[in-house]
């Protein structure tokens, strides 16, 4: 079925930029809010090339088009292939917003091979590498390749004009990574016990957020768990469903990246628990480091200290979030406006 669609999205949108890798058509909110903010970025419903035989047959309807490498944390980490192969297809190869896979944090680990030097010469040869943040253009420093600070293309979604919002009501995200964490999986689900215990404990009222269905089972565990079991959303591919919700939570505080960066564009002041580098990456990009807890780092007083903090000058927390996430956003667009 994906196939028969990318052969109708060619013949019929023979100009359109092709989306190379990223895996928009799962259940996963961050990935469909990525290539739904690339389409808003580059203002064209993008075709998507996921790379393969099949799909490079077809390359020479496809050539002259331009390719724009997927957003999410792929670089050295997922998709080589496909990235191999747009950057020997299309006439133009653009990078904006992907993460880049901190080695200092993979290395180790199970299933990682460390393919920077493939990486190199491919992102050489693009016309254009700007990437999520200031951690990732380091990362690419190191293996020779020039790049700017991008920002996540899912800044794009941010919302132009504040939204009201309910106080007492806090948004708490969890899931699972395979693993792959600052830590141990077992103890950011005691840490988020302890956390959303403590809140209900304070008077705060709960609503969980998840963001695609393998984070469900653990966060109706931690939800039963601690009492605050009334409200869990379920959102995996509805956007705006997101934004709705999260729009009136007076803070957010979320293990997802996407679940808290979604949170911000909406104006929300949130606090990342970094669960990966990536995490506090995307938080340099805003100037919001100051709110990054380092998952195997958690100490609950100080991220309630903080909540603390964000609650009693909610509006100036909300502004700044604001302001920093329309300034990466415009810049965005002023960049895209040079390349296309």
């Amino acid at each position: 079925m994906k196939f028969k669609k990318f052969l109708i999205n060619i013949l019929g949108k023979r100009k359109t930029p092709y989306y190379v890798g990223g895996f928009p058509e799962i259940d996963n909110l961050g990935d469909v809010a990525l290539y739904e903010s690339m389409n808003i970025l580059i203002e064209d419903e993008l075709n998507i090339y996921p790379g393969g035989k099949r799909y490079r047959a077809f390359s020479p309807i496809f050539k002259n088009n331009i390719g724009v490498l997927s957003g999410g944390t792929i670089i050295n980490r997922h998709t080589l292939f496909a990235a191999k192969e747009g950057i020997s297809i299309f006439k133009k190869f653009y990078v904006l917003g992907t993460g880049v896979t901190q080695k200092k944090f993979w290395t180790g680990r199970d299933g990682f091979v460390d393919r920077s030097d493939e990486w190199s010469k491919i992102l050489s040869q693009a016309d254009f590498v700007g990437v999520r943040g200031p951690d990732s253009v380091e990362e690419l420093k190191v293996i020779g390749v020039e790049s700017i600070c991008f920002g996540d293309p899912v800044i794009q979604m941010t919302k132009e004009k504040k939204l009201p919002y309910v106080k007492n009501k806090i948004g708490l995200n969890i899931g699972l990574s395979g693993g792959h964490v600052w830590g141990s999986e077992v103890e950011i689900k005691e840490k988020f016990l302890e956390l959303a215990t403590k809140l209900k404990n304070d008077g705060f009222s709960i609503e969980w957020f998840v963001v695609c269905p393998e984070d469900l089972a653990i966060t109706e565990e931690v939800a039963k768990a601690s009492k605050t079991d009334n409200t869990i959303h379920k959102i995996y591919t509805d956007c705006e469903d997101y934004f709705s919700k999260t729009s009136t939570m007076e803070a957010f505080i979320g293990l997802k990246l996407h679940a808290v960066m979604m949170a911000m564009c909406v104006h929300v002041p949130s606090i990342m628990i970094e669960y990966r580098p990536k995490c506090l990456d995307f938080m340099k990009s805003v100037g919001q480091e100051d709110f990054n807890f380092r998952s195997d780092q958690i100490e609950i007083d100080r991220v309630i200290e903080k909540l603390s903090n964000i609650i009693s000058s909610r509006d100036k927390a909300s502004d700044v979030v604001k302001e920093q996430m329309l300034k990466i956003k415009r810049k965005q667009k002023e960049v895209i406006s040079d390349l296309i």
